[in-house]
């Protein structure tokens, strides 16, 4: 060493490395906090969907289980005939019982409560005038009842009943509007704080860097410097054995920051998945609780479908896994995770036996997504309209390698089609027509040799190519 020059000249001090440290326990604290904070605001605000569901099912299965009531009434009243007694006393004897449930559902909120309670005064009113006049018809009275039900105003009961319902749903889908603003705005700042805690991050990786750059530096001076001391031949072979162990050392960092950033990605790519599917499958459940709200069947029908469709979709996004090139995955796993849902939704009502014969292929993980739709569709058809009329069905779902590209085929022993040149206009087919396409195949539909239907799908352009290994 030249006299007078410190060893430690140019080595960041112990308080820099500790401020390092803190301030990373620091993010990581930060990062933690904001992951819980997140996880309990979904849940608060799943929970308040959830009250919100069952206050709007209470109310309209009490307001409709009461119009059931003054229809048996005003049926008996016009006519005499009691079988319209029927559902009037039984919607009459059920009615306090859902009032009950809708009171129980408002007890936290004292606004519903008091709208709560003064739907009970009036019901009270109401049912004495059922009561009232169904007791004078059953005495041959039937112009008196007209009377009372026109003097009592039955239909201005009825009204004022229908309006604190209305008021009540109304009240629940203002509270879901402010829970969800309320959310969004929640997520926009967790969004932020997360932002700037990688930023930071970024920063220390920064100076970290700078750190190991300026040790790395002085070591190297050292080691220079030392080496001076001794004979020239000897400083050579020194010098050469220095570089080359730090040139071995270098490259085993830069195998280990490889493995590491991969794994990371990797890690990152099955959250997105995950997320996706999740915020998909919560569509899937505000699409239910639209159904549920829906009067009219076609509605309910078109809902319900949209729903399947959306569940379909959740599911493989939540089950896409990529392999080690992280853009293919196995179009044989993904097909056989869309017929397990299937089978699981059929249940011991639906005797249908799905069976599945399907090729190891690897494809690109958006295709999967498709080919996961593709085959939902073509396979719910099926049991939809295939087996009516019978006990019993068998499915059985292929996948295979083709002359060019992938062939999908789904064959049925049902009924068959009347006419088997086309699958229909439904939503479904223009979905599972236009899939097609876009893997450049079209749909070939035959009758099956038995009996049944069978739909063949060549997708040609349909992911990676057939020289990928399995």
């Amino acid at each position: 060493m030249e006299a007078g020059t410190p060893a430690h000249r140019g080595i960041p001090s112990l308080p820099v490395t500790m401020v390092l440290a803190g301030v990373s326990a620091i993010l990581l604290i930060v990062v933690a906090s904001i992951a819980i904070w997140s996880s309990t605001m979904a849940r608060g605000g799943v929970e308040g969907l959830r009250d919100t569901s069952l206050v709007q099912s209470s109310a309209l299965t009490f307001l409709s289980r009461l119009q059931d009531a003054e229809t048996g009434q005003r049926g008996y009243i016009l006519t005499g005939n009691s079988t319209f007694l029927e559902p009037y006393e039984r919607s009459v004897g059920q009615v306090p019982a859902d009032l009950e449930r809708l009171k129980s559902a408002t007890a936290d909120d004292p606004e519903q409560a008091r709208q709560v309670d003064h739907l009970g005064e009036l019901l009270n009113a109401k049912i004495q005038e059922l009561t009232r006049t169904v007791m004078l018809v059953r005495d041959d009275r039937r112009d008196d009842a007209l009377a009372l039900v026109s003097a009592a105003g039955g239909k201005a009961a009825m009204d004022d009943i229908r309006l604190v319902v209305r008021h009540i749903l109304e009240s629940e889908d203002e509270k879901q509007l402010e829970r969800e603003a309320a959310l969004a705005s929640w997520t926009r700042v967790s969004t932020l704080a997360i932002a700037a805690s990688a930023l930071v991050a970024l920063v220390l990786v920064a100076i970290t860097f700078r750190v190991g750059q300026r040790q790395y530096a002085v070591s190297e001076d050292m080691r220079r410097r030392l080496a001076e001391a001794n004979d020239r031949l000897e400083a050579e072979v020194e010098r050469r054995t220095s570089e080359a162990e730090g040139a071995r050392a270098e490259a085993v960092r830069e195998k280990e920051r490889a493995v590491s950033e991969r794994s990371r990605v990797e890690l990152l790519l099955q959250d997105v998945n995950h997320r996706v599917g999740n915020n998909l499958a919560m569509v899937s459940g505000m699409l239910g609780l639209q159904i549920s709200a829906t009067g009219d069947a076609n509605t309910k029908m078109q809902l319900r479908a949209a729903q399947e469709r959306v569940a379909t979709i959740a599911n493989a996004q939540r089950r896409l896994r990529l392999r080690d090139d992280l853009s293919t995955t196995r179009a044989d796993e993904i097909v056989e995770s869309a017929l397990s849902d299937l089978r699981a939704t059929l249940g011991p009502d639906r005797p249908v036996e799905i069976e599945a014969q399907l090729e190891p292929i690897v494809v690109d993980g958006r295709d999967a997504i498709y080919l996961a739709i593709l085959t939902n569709e073509i396979v719910m058809n099926a049991v939809k309209h295939a087996f009516e009329g019978r006990e019993r069905g068998r499915i059985l779902v292929s996948l295979a390698r083709a002359e060019e590209g992938v062939c999908l085929t789904v064959e049925d022993d049902g009924r068959g089609m009347a006419s088997p040149a086309a699958l229909g206009t439904g939503l479904g087919t223009k979905l599972v027509t236009r899939l097609a396409r876009q893997f450049g195949g079209e749909p070939d539909i035959s009758s099956r040799p038995g009996g049944g239907t069978r739909i063949a799908l060549p997708l040609p352009h349909l992911g990676a190519p057939l020289g990928a290994g399995a």
